[in-house]
């Protein structure tokens, strides 16, 4: 498993916001769009959709920790690829599952083998 440098994901709440993220990191949330919160992760944390503080340039499955918007952090696995969305543009793929979730991992990893645009 790869390990992105001092990457942590944010969850975010309806709001699109976290009340743990570093004002430093609002201010510099990459582009996450097609990447998501997936099984016990998303259903604790209400809401699928997320922030990465150090995106990673190659598909992989990287540790992560995961912050929620109550505060629990979670190690996590990142399964991270890319789709062609244009001739000249990659698109961001990824689900974020916890370790532990057998259920979340089992449908991530397929997903992640098969290259799917559409999760």
């Amino acid at each position: 498993m790869k390990k992105c440098n001092k990457t942590t994901v944010y969850g975010l709440n309806f709001d699109f916001e976290n009340p743990y993220m570093d004002t430093d990191v609002k201010q510099t949330v990459l582009n996450t769009d097609g990447m998501y919160l997936h099984g016990d992760l998303e259903t604790l944390n209400g809401f699928d959709l997320l922030v990465i503080d150090n995106m990673p340039t190659e598909r992989g499955i990287y540790d992560v920790n995961v912050i929620l918007v109550d505060g629990t952090i979670h190690n996590a696995k990142f399964y991270f690829w890319q789709v062609p969305l244009t001739d000249d543009y990659m698109r961001n793929r990824g689900l974020i599952c916890a370790i532990n979730d057998e259920w979340a991992n089992s449908d991530a990893m397929p997903k992640y083998e098969n290259n799917e645009e559409y999760l």
